[in-house]
This record gives structure tokens, sequence and C-alpha cells, in this order.
């Protein structure tokens, strides 16, 4: 019997550990909402065994690339091949993560404010039907309604609006001044408790400010409500502060209740709050970014971060114009000498459009209108002269060096009048992938992550944009400045209401700012200029082609500094 033991007690050992790794393979891929089909199960056991490695820790960076591959919650052999060549092709199962990644439309996780617990939980965005209006108005409601969830559990974490006393508040040029510190505030009413209120009571209100014909009225999920302004518009910042505050915007309004009318004494945005807070603030499990690592790796991926020399360049406007190519030449050339700031294969290099100088204005580039051959075969010849000047330049760059393409509203995306811009088509920048080993095609906006810093992307004439459905005249101010204080304060890249915005509310996750990132590009016309708030930095890397300007941004320690290069 002994004998029998020594011979059976070592193989049914290997079973029962083979089953407990199976068991804990399938229980990682539920947690990400994923399903193993039997085929791909057993592929993933074979690389295990013939790699060596602990399941534990390549099972996040195989299901962060099933997600990067597109795969959706059922997980085929044949994704699961593709995924593991991947993975080979990095060099080790670790190094998935060393690279800037971009985070597909499909994989930015929407909120859904959850009346029950009083907080955000993670929705799979609903596939609509695209000719059911009736949903589509309904979803477009359900966004509304959790962009105001957003800014208000944000706005109640500040301390001035934590009060119980129902103090009058009468320094209204004070309250347009957000301060944390600040206790002095009346509590913050819902619309519909106006209603009986003393009208020698002070109240503040939290909603949305709209206009219709020449009456405005401020509404929240519990009513809506006539407002009327007892300020001349443009009198100062003693009776509204800073920023845009255009149609659809979400206010903090401080005024008296007379006559179902709200006369509103005072307007602020309802104030940000850094990264870290909001983090804080948020469950483990939500990932509001999308591609977030799992909770157990972020230590570790947060000590990487903090050796790792990655830099990361931003070139916007890579449009035909003279000189455009020659500037490009020597940004090359530079990086390619000089070693001790430069490490070929520890650089990204992100080019937004417009990429022509005439914008594409024909609409999807799939139609088959005459008139687009012209503008097609243009695109075409000058991502191949962007790719020939950079391999030129340096072979080593081109070919270890990973670029990201970011298209502008003025190039030809499918759904091109709408927001998120999808990535450039592969008929157009067939030329770019002839001379360049590692190019990834990204929305705009575009979200990417390294490691753990978050960066999102965005090229849109912006302030323009938010300055023409303004209700009030903005204070005299930098125009970067109100604009960096309205999109964060709004949490939103373009608050707009969607009759003006034209955003995707099936993706308007991609367009939340909440919380911060560790930074936001936002090119908003051809003048350069950076500014830091909240923590957070925002820069306009300004026009390559016209003045040679360029960002550089190390992710190791959020240094940011705008450079130039001439021709």
């Amino acid at each position: 019997l002994q004998f029998l033991y020594f011979i059976v007690e070592p193989k049914y050992r290997g079973i029962m550990l083979q089953r407990k790794r199976r068991l804990a393979i399938l229980k990682k891929a539920e947690l990400r909402g994923c399903t193993l089909e039997p085929a791909a199960l057993k592929s993933i056991e074979a690389y295990l065994d013939k790699t060596e490695h602990n399941a534990d820790d390549v099972m996040p960076v195989i299901l962060e690339t099933v997600a990067e591959v597109g795969s959706g919650g059922r997980i085929t052999n044949d994704v699961m091949e593709e995924v593991l060549l991947r993975i080979a092709k990095t060099g080790s199962s670790e190094s998935a993560n060393d690279r800037v990644r971009v985070v597909d439309l499909k994989h930015i996780p929407r909120l859904q404010w959850d009346e029950r617990i009083s907080g955000f939980t993670n929705k799979q965005t609903p596939v609509y039907d695209t000719l059911h209006s009736l949903s589509k108005s309904i979803h477009r409601v359900e966004v509304q309604i959790e962009r105001y969830h957003v800014i208000r559990q944000r706005l109640l974490r500040c301390v001035k609006f934590q009060q119980t006393t129902h103090s009058v508040y009468t320094d209204v040029s004070a309250a347009m001044i957000v301060d944390p510190t600040s206790t002095e505030q009346p509590p913050l009413y819902k619309l519909a408790s106006l209603e009986g209120m003393p009208r020698t009571l002070t109240m503040t209100v939290l909603g949305r400010l709209s206009q219709v014909e020449d009456q405005y009225f401020l509404e929240d999920v519990s009513g809506r409500i006539e407002v009327t302004f007892n300020f001349t518009p443009g009198s100062g910042p003693d009776c509204y502060g800073f920023g845009i505050y255009h149609d659809g915007c979400i206010v903090v309004a401080i005024g008296k209740w007379s006559g179902n009318i709200f006369h509103c004494e005072g307007l602020g945005f309802p104030p940000s709050e850094p990264r870290l807070d909001s983090l804080a603030a948020l469950p483990t499990l939500i990932d509001l970014f999308g591609l977030s690592p799992p909770q157990n790796q972020i230590r570790a991926l947060e000590q990487k971060l903090s050796s790792s020399n990655h830099l990361i360049i931003f070139i916007s406007s890579v449009c035909s114009r003279p000189g455009t190519l020659r500037r490009l030449s020597n940004l090359i050339k530079g990086i390619a000498t000089d070693t001790e700031t430069f490490t070929p294969g520890e650089l990204t290099i992100v080019m937004t459009g417009d990429f022509c100088s005439n914008p594409f204005r024909y609409g999807d580039t799939l139609s088959s209108d005459p008139k687009m051959s012209k503008e097609i075969d243009a695109y075409k010849e000058w991502f191949s002269e962007i790719g020939h000047t950079i391999h030129a330049a340096s072979p080593v760059v081109a070919k270890q060096a990973s670029f990201i393409i970011i298209p502008g509203t003025g190039d030809p995306t499918p759904g091109a009048q709408t927001f998120p811009r999808r990535p450039l088509p592969k008929i157009l920048t067939s030329g770019l992938t002839e001379y360049l080993e590692n190019v990834e095609f990204a929305p705009n906006p575009a979200r990417l992550r390294f490691l753990t810093a978050e960066i999102v992307v965005f090229k849109e004439d912006l302030y323009s944009r938010l300055v023409s459905h303004a209700l009030l005249p903005p204070l005299k101010e930098p125009a970067h400045s109100s604009l960096v204080k309205t999109v964060a304060d709004q949490a939103h890249l373009l608050p707009l209401p969607p009759r003006y915005s034209a955003v995707s509310s099936a993706h308007d996750g991609s367009m939340t700012l909440y919380p911060l990132p560790s930074l936001t590009v936002l090119i908003s016309g051809d003048k350069s200029w950076t500014l830091t708030y909240k923590g957070c930095p925002f820069v306009n890397p300004g026009s390559f082609s016209r003045s040679g300007t360029f960002l550089m941004y190390r992710p190791r320690d959020g240094i940011h500094q705008l450079q130039s290069v001439g021709m």
C-alpha cells in the first residue's frame, strides 16, 4: 500500500494543482466580465506550462490585451491565440504595460448613478438601435443625469457645502470665489424644495442653466424653475465668477425664491477637486478611465513608473504646409543624437491633425463620391511623406519608437460630424505604416495610459465653440484660463447640450474629465500655453506646422515642457 501511495499521490497532487489553477483563471476572467471557451482555456494553460509563469501574474496582462484586441465578453481560441502572440512579441508577459496604450472607445467605461448606494457603478454601454429615436432620446437624458450627479457628489465634498445650519448668506462676491476652506455657505437645496420658502431667505441651488427664447431656466433631477438675474451681465466678478457660462452648463446659483421665480444674485461654477481627492472618494473597483490595472498591481506599477525614463512628445497640426517636413526631420535628428535625453525604445510620439492644410469636407471616407478621390490621394501621399521623413532622419527611431496618430476635426473619419471622432481609416495611412514599425491610431479625444499615468488629448477649437453659446459675457482673463476652468469644473471636454455638441451619447464617457487626468493636452487654437489647475497640467502644444512648437512630457515626475524646433 505504501508503494501504491508513492505512485498515486504525486499524480493526484498534480491534478489538484491544475484544477486550482484552472479555477483561478476562470475566476479572474469572470471578474473582468469575460467568459473563456474551453479551447481558449487550454491555450492559456499550455502557455503557462511552457513559460512557467504564475497565473496570478499573467492573467491581468492577458485580459488587458484581450481588451485591446477588441474581443467581446466571450473569448474564443482564435482571439486567445492572437493575444498570446501579441504578448510573445513584447518579449515578456510583464512588458505589455511598458508602453503607452490607447484606450479603445469600446473599453471606456460609463458611469451610472445608483440611488441605493448613493454612489457610482460601472455600466456597460448598451447598444442602441440607431433607427430607434426613442431609445436614443432616453440615452441622452441618462447621460445628462449622470453628468449632474458627477458634479453634485463632487460639490458635496467641498467643506463649504457640508453645513447643516440654515445661515443666511449675504456676501455674494465671496460666494463666487470658490474656497474649500470657507464654512460660510447656506445649505444646497434641490429645486423642487424651493416652493414655500421665505422670500427673505438666501438659498444656494445647483442646476443646469439654459435659455429658451428670452427666458432663463435652472433644472436638476427634481424639477425646473425660471430664473432671473438681479445683476447686469458683464458687471464683473462681484456677480459671477470666471469661466464661460454657456448654454447647458451646471452652475451654483445664490438668490431668493419669490413669485415662482428664482431671483439670482450671483453665479459660480461648482468647484473641481484634485485628482487624488476624487480617486480617494471612489470605490477601488470602479474604472473611470479604461484599461485600469488590477488593484493588486497598482503599487508595483507606481514603483515602476517612478523609475521609468519613458518620454512622450506631442506634436499638433502636422499638416501639409511648407517647412513642416523640415521641422519634423530636424526634430527626429535631434532625438536620435541626444542619447542622454532620448532612448528610442522608451519614446512615444503623439501626432494630431489636421493632417491636411485644406480640411476634408465631404463627410464619410467610405463614400463613393468622385470628388473625394483627390483628397484621399493627398492624404495617402502626405502620410507616406511623413513616414519617409522620419525613417530618413533616423531609422532607429522609426523602428524602435512608438507613434500614435490622432485625427483633427478637419480630417476624414467615419461619422465625422460627431464626437468622439473615430481613428483615421487604414485606406489613408498605409504609407505611414510602411516606414514606421509601431503605429497606433486613436480617436479624438484620445485616452492614453502609461502604467498608472492617465493622459487625455483633445483637438478642437473649443474656446470659440463655447463662447458662441455663452449666456453671459466672459470676464476679462486669458482665454485659455477661462477654457480650462470651464472644462475642469464641468468635468467634461464639450459640456454643451446635445443639440450643439454633437457628442455621441453612447460614447459620452470618452468626453468626461472626472477624475482629472495626470495630463490634459487641450489643443484649441494655434498658440501654445500651459496652465496647472487643481494640480492637473493643461497644455496646448501649439501648431507644429506654423511655429514648430511641441510638448515634452515625462510621466515619471509629471514634468512637461514646451519646446520648439526651427526649419
